[in-house]
């Protein structure tokens, strides 16, 4: 490969010499085998007449074309180049400088230090950010503190604010603020006396240790003394009678028990109750019963608290009974129970027919003849006894007529003075035999 170069320069031209660009004065071809070590000025030239092969004493970094007679470009790689090729340094300094160009000066190269570089930023992100601040003091390790056991120190919490002996300050926020700050959670003011349920409006507590005023609109329990006459609730304790009709009669409510007797006209009896006094107790059971047919009910003013409009006492409910409270929902039942109103235990004339156990639990009898006896029924889980007592030497027979439910007659024998015991337990509509024994020595 050869190349040809126009004349040039003005120095002659010395073959046996190192190749200079004065001695170009007419055309050369030069053959680059020919371009030996001792031909170039120096190392440098060799690298320039090997690599670029133009003018061998150009700087590496100039371009090869020149424009118009004017000076070499500075290319952006090649700038970049001198820049990676510059010393590293990993700790800067204020006063290191950074190049670049001037917006105000047709872009001209300028240098700054870090100093200006930090201030124009600070300059600039004040006004898109809230400087940071910090506590005065900090704990071990470099964090702030998030409150402190001092009341002047501040940190991430407000500043508090220390209480008065026996109250407690607390970080809280009331309805309309828009900040939180330190507030009393108790004061040194009395609790109010007792009086009307209210849910209060005070955002102050009671200590747990607090104790009410005696509410002077009350009468204490140990001698209460009054201003004016006290309205007290007096029961009757003698019990009041009514007999009721299927119609409706009202069972009095100023007495503590109330005895009833049923019509006799063999259909259902209504007794009406009226509204209580809160706190009222109210016993009420049939006494007597006009005949085996009557059945009994009550029938409040308002239902019973447990719902139902009326209590039945169901068919002969003879002995039967109820225990009322009246309550603000109104009557309550609390008890139900068979109450016995005549004595339990009866020593009927001979050959009584009628032996009544609604009325009578235990009946004794001695019959002079063959006898057919009957009963009202007593209330469901009730229990009867019949006591036979034979007489003379003569065999009777007795058959369990109504009311009864027997395993059959009963022979009476012909030893006198001897006794037959025969018991009964009641569902509500017969008598059941239970059991009954041999002949006993009366």
């Amino acid at each position: 490969m050869a190349i040809t170069h126009s004349a040039v320069a003005t120095a002659a031209d010395d073959p046996t010499a190192e190749i200079n660009k004065g001695e170009w004065n007419a055309a050369h071809t030069i053959e680059t085998q020919t371009i030996l070590n001792t031909h170039v000025a120096n190392a440098a030239a060799i690298a320039e007449s090997k690599l670029a092969l133009a003018y061998p004493t150009h700087q590496a970094l100039h371009v090869a074309s020149h424009a118009n007679g004017n000076a070499d470009a500075l290319t952006p790689g090649i700038l970049a180049a001198i820049h990676h090729a510059a010393s590293a340094k990993s700790a800067l300094v204020d006063a290191d400088e950074v190049s670049g160009q001037d917006s105000a000066a047709s872009f001209g190269m300028i240098r700054s230090t870090w100093t200006n570089v930090k201030a124009f930023l600070k300059t600039y992100f004040d006004t898109l950010y809230a400087e940071k601040t910090h506590a005065a003091a900090h704990v071990t390790g470099g964090a702030d503190i998030i409150a402190s056991a001092s009341t002047t120190t501040v940190g991430l919490a407000p500043l508090a604010t220390a209480p008065a002996a026996n109250v407690l300050n607390v970080l809280a926020i009331a309805n309309g603020e828009t900040v939180r700050t330190d507030k009393a959670l108790f004061d040194a003011t009395n609790p109010i006396m007792d009086g009307s349920a209210a849910p209060g409006t005070s955002l102050l507590a009671a200590h747990r240790d607090h104790v009410h005023a005696s509410d002077t609109s009350r009468a204490p329990l140990d001698s209460p003394s009054f201003t004016t006459q006290a309205t007290v609730l007096k029961l009757i304790a003698t019990p009041a009678t009514v007999t009721c009709t299927h119609t409706g009669t009202a069972i009095p409510i100023t007495n503590a028990t109330v005895e009833v007797t049923t019509d006799g006209d063999s259909d259902e009896d209504n007794g009406t109750l009226a509204n209580g006094t809160a706190g009222q107790i109210l016993t009420v059971y049939v006494k007597a019963q006009g005949n085996a047919a009557d059945s009994f009910k009550i029938t409040p003013a308002a239902a019973f608290t447990d719902g139902r409009t009326s209590y039945q006492f169901g068919p002969n409910p003879l002995g039967r009974g109820v225990t009322l409270v009246y309550t603000s929902a109104g009557w309550c039942i609390v008890g139900q129970y068979d109450r016995r109103t005549s004595q339990v235990y009866a020593a009927l004339a001979n050959d009584t027919l009628a032996q009544n156990y609604a009325v009578n639990s235990v009946t004794k009898l001695t019959v002079t003849a063959a006898r057919s006896i009957t009963t009202t029924v007593p209330p469901a889980g009730c229990d009867a006894t019949l006591l036979v007592l034979t007489s003379g030497t003569s065999a009777y027979v007795i058959t369990f007529s109504t009311g009864f439910k027997s395993t059959g007659t009963l022979s009476t024998g012909t030893v006198s003075a001897q006794v037959f015991a025969v018991h009964f337990t009641s569902d509500g509509t017969n008598l059941y035999e239970t059991g009954r024994t041999a002949a006993m020595a009366a």
